[in-house]
């Protein structure tokens, strides 16, 4: 009866912020839609990024306003989203939007998928736990280390816990992408090294050590290109204060800041080497999976589920967080021994086609989905 169940589905974020959990959202949203689900959005109306990338994506939404965890409002405006589109499950994403969308889990037996994307852990009080242990019919997170840390601090049992990674879409991510263009637009000869960190510039991606690491090198003169590829968030305070790091350096020459870019895999093809310095938070990067579906070797920080996909020195490069030596060893040691490189990309490319393709991250969603219609029935 329920094989392959075609769904309403509510997707609910109340964050204001745009990064790789509302990215990760959209895109299997849409795998979902056509795999002929109905999905509709619940947008926090300040995030504005996406809701521009929801209306890209082709995606039906609304905008909420999300005010805090017991918005009567937002209730009775969700609510009327539920009956307008017979919605029969909800994904809820952050706090707020899980905690107004619970009267509707409690109430009106409508399944909640929970997903949690990050690694910082949850206070272990009776509230904070209470939402993951009775509010949601399942826990979804992206890694084993977030799954751990809900078992252990906040008393959830590891049956209604199921690790959904970050799905990559092999048809764009794929080794033989050409990344040329992206050296001609910005100057960088094809002969010469070019090593890039993709992501948000916030605090806690750990730029500055990368900067560090890359100067360490470039005094050493290395002949060696840098790209920081991504935006800031709100009065991009972060991304000024890296700007303002390689000025003093005087590396403005040899790192480039690309500002936000949709030709990620252009890119991804690029680069010599991607590297990932993430000083916290981090749960399942989705650019390192990415990379070495591009058989790129890799570089990243030993910080919550990065190490799930690197094994070190047999699918790339780990190193501790917060240390710009190792950042620059690293790199070294890679552009040394390109052989070795490529070995460990070779293995990494093997693993990701296995555990991080988007149509079996699909599948997974789609049976945890199923399960949880058909239980609540029963």
């Amino acid at each position: 009866m329920f094989k392959n169940t075609k769904m309403n589905i509510l997707q609910t974020e109340s964050s204001p912020n745009w990064g790789g959990q509302e990215y990760e959202t959209l895109l299997e949203s849409r795998e979902l839609v056509k795999r002929g689900h109905k999905v509709i959005f619940a947008i926090n109306h300040a995030n504005t990024k996406m809701i521009e990338m929801a209306q890209t994506f082709g995606l039906p939404f609304y905008s909420v306003y999300f005010r805090n965890s017991v918005d009567l409002i937002s209730m009775r405006r969700i609510f009327k989203i539920i009956q307008k589109h017979k919605i029969n499950i909800i994904h809820c994403h952050s706090p707020k939007d899980h905690w107004v969308c619970y009267p509707f889990y409690r109430y009106l037996n409508i399944p909640i998928l929970r997903w949690r994307d990050i690694t910082l852990s949850v206070p272990s009080t009776w509230r904070r736990s209470y939402i993951y242990r009775h509010g949601c019919k399942y826990l979804l997170v992206r890694c084993e280390a977030i799954k751990k840390a809900f078992v252990k601090n906040n008393k959830v049992k590891p049956e209604k816990i199921f690790v959904i990674p970050v799905g990559i879409d092999l048809k764009l991510f794929h080794p033989n992408v050409d990344g040329t263009s992206i050296r001609k637009e910005f100057n960088i000869p094809l002969d010469v090294p070019l090593i890039g960190i993709i992501g948000m510039l916030r605090g806690d991606k750990g730029h500055k050590y990368f900067i560090e690491g890359a100067n360490l090198l470039l005094q050493k003169n290395q002949n060696v290109y840098f790209l920081i590829v991504g935006s800031g968030i709100g009065k991009e305070t972060t991304a000024k204060e890296l700007k303002k790091q390689v000025k003093t350096l005087n590396l403005e020459k040899r790192i480039i800041f690309t500002g936000y870019r949709k030709d990620i895999p252009q890119i991804i093809a690029s680069l010599n080497i991607l590297v990932l310095t993430s000083i916290c938070g981090e749960a399942m990067s989705r650019v390192i999976p990415e990379a070495l579906a591009m058989k790129k070797p890799v570089i990243g920080t030993t910080i919550g589920g990065i190490p799930e996909v690197i094994q070190h020195k047999k699918t790339g490069i780990l190193i501790p967080p917060k240390n710009s030596e190792a950042v620059a060893n690293a790199i070294k040691f890679l552009l040394k021994h390109p052989q070795k490189a490529k070995e460990m990309a070779e293995r990494g490319y093997e693993f990701v086609k296995k555990n991080f393709a988007l149509s079996s991250i699909i599948d997974k969603i789609e049976l945890i989905q199923e399960k949880a219609l058909k239980e609540n029935i029963h």
